[in-house]
Order: C-alpha cells, then structure tokens, then sequence
C-alpha cells in the first residue's frame, strides 16, 4: 500500500512514517522545504497549494497531519493551514478516490470539570482558534459524503523528537519555573507519539469516524516528579490557586499582545486550563473497532524523552 503524508518532518509525523514503512508501505511525504529521507520519496510542496493533484499519484492512502499547531498564532493563520489545507487535500481526495486519516486533537473537547472519561460523542467546547480550526477541518471531512473519511483525537503528546511542548516542560521543571494549579493531584491523559502512530495506521486500515487515543492517564506530580528524578533536579512543589492563575494569564497575554511578541508568554489561560483541570479521555472505542493498544507508560515515556532531549537539545547547546 502506498501513503502519502503530509506534517511528515514534523514530531508525530516522522513517528507515523517509522510506523508504517515498519508495517512495509511504501510513503510518499510533503515538505515545504528542502528534505531528504532515502526510504520515503519526498515531493515540495505546501497543503495551502490547490494543486495537490499530482501529489497523489498513485496513492492509496492518506494521513493528513500536517497543522499549525500553537497557542499564540493569529487566527487567521491556523484558519489558512488547519481549515483551507484541509479543505485543499480534501477536494484532491475527492477526485482521486482516496480514504484520509486526519490528525485532530481532543482540545475540541474544551476543558471543563468533567466527571467521567470523554468519549468521542463529548458535547464539542471549542476554547481557542486551534481547536476551531481542528474542528472545522473535520466538519470539511464528514460533511462531504464524497470523502471516506477518519479522525484521530489525542491530548497532549509527549516523547522524543517534540521539539516545542517538551524542551519548555523540561527547563521549567530544571529552572523551579512550574507550579501546580488548583491540585497537584490533577489527572490527566497523555500520549506518546507511538501509540498516536499505531492508532493513525489502523484507523487507516480499519477505522470509520472519530477514535480517541491515549497511552496512559497520570497525575501532574507524579509526572513533573518521574521528570524531577530523571533529570536529578527537585520536584516542583509549589500550588497556586486557579483563579489566581487564570487573571495572572490573562494580565500577561495581554501585555504580549500589546508588544506584538512574536513568543506566547510563560503563563496561559490554555497553560491554566491544561494545568488547572482534571481529563480523563476514553479510548475504549479505539480499542474494540482498531485493535489498538496502547504501549507506552509513564515511566518509559519520560525516561525516553529525557534522554532524547539530552542528546538532541541539551547538548547542542554547547555545541560551537
């Protein structure tokens, strides 16, 4: 079976690529810049492009996870990637008969005091223009009945190669920088982008609609105290009360804004709401219909995204 991937360059993306050359496709990857990987065959190019025509030859498959993906982008921005991307690979899609995976993400989910797992028909709570745009992007999916369509919806992803969320998590806990909000006992989901992979490649095989994914649920103190003690440093102890952090978020977003920084500041209202809230997801649906099973814990999580900063962050650094 031949794929063809877009966001392929990117944290999740170069995990699907390992996932499915494991699993013997051949994988034809988009990149806007120059990249060379001698087992995929590489074509440029930018999902904003309306002429992906070509980029489909021959293809079976494809695996959309090419996104802006931030906290401090314009709107307008996630909406010319996540939204017209999309809708551009879908019309492509449309006139060649292909099934496409799309790369979403539970924000769309919004983070209230849920009381129970999320389960994929979780009233949708949409808290910023990522999240919009995600949601959008797979309205353009499953309200074309031309398009066969698949969404994978993930928390936060942490593992190696993620060059953005994980090297802030890791100097915040080195420098003391983070603090709990509300409750250090807060549980939460997260993934490790292999098992997002798997789940990716069997959605494809198997999937119809929208599947969850998760690889394990854990506390915030027991994941900033397994990082802590990986990275020999002290665990973060300090709790700050929500609503003291959200003003405080609100306070610094706005003097970021009104500087026209270009980098979100060190305390978020979507940091806050992540921080401050307790969400289980519920992959049960992914289990029964893919076959999936997720690999990864917390431990292990950690430990190879530890040593995967080191060697490809914390090093560097010094590198003259």
């Amino acid at each position: 079976m031949k794929a063809f991937v877009t966001g392929g360059t990117g944290f999740v993306g170069s995990h699907l690529i390992d996932e499915l050359l494991d699993n013997e496709y051949e994988v034809r990857l988009l990149a806007r810049k120059d990249y060379s990987r001698k087992d995929v065959e590489v074509v440029k190019g930018d999902i904003t492009s309306k002429n992906l025509n070509e980029c489909l030859k021959d293809i079976d498959i494809v695996f959309h996870i090419a996104a802006l993906s931030s906290e401090w982008e314009k709107k307008k921005d996630f909406m010319k990637v996540n939204v017209e991307g999309t809708q551009n690979l879908a019309n492509a899609c449309v006139r060649k008969g292909i099934k496409i995976v799309y790369m979403s993400t539970a924000g769309v989910y919004g983070f209230h005091k849920f009381q129970h797992p999320i389960k994929e028909d979780e009233k949708i709570s949409l808290h910023n223009a990522y999240s919009l745009s995600k949601f959008m992007g797979e309205k353009i999916l499953f309200e074309n009945d031309d398009i066969e369509a698949v969404s994978i919806r993930s928390p936060l992803i942490i593992g190696p190669r993620d060059r953005h969320a994980l090297p802030a998590l890791i100097e915040g806990i080195k420098k003391g920088k983070i603090v709990y909000i509300r409750n250090k006992e807060n549980v939460i989901s997260l993934s490790h982008p292999r098992d997002v992979a798997l789940c990716l490649r069997l959605a494809g095989e198997k999937g119809k609609g929208i599947y969850n994914v998760k690889s394990f649920d854990c506390s915030f103190k027991n994941l900033f105290e397994t990082f802590a003690n990986h990275l020999g440093v002290d665990a973060p102890n300090r709790t700050i009360p929500y609503a003291i952090a959200y003003i405080g978020a609100v306070f610094l977003e706005g003097i970021y804004r009104a500087k026209m920084a270009k980098n979100a500041p060190p305390l978020t209202r979507f940091k806050v709401r992540l921080l401050g809230t307790e969400r289980i997801i519920d992959c049960g649906k992914a289990e029964r219909e893919l076959g999936f099973k997720a690999r990864y814990g917390m431990e292990e999580t950690v430990k190879e995204s530890v040593e995967w900063y080191m060697d490809n962050i914390y090093k560097k650094q010094f590198v003259i």
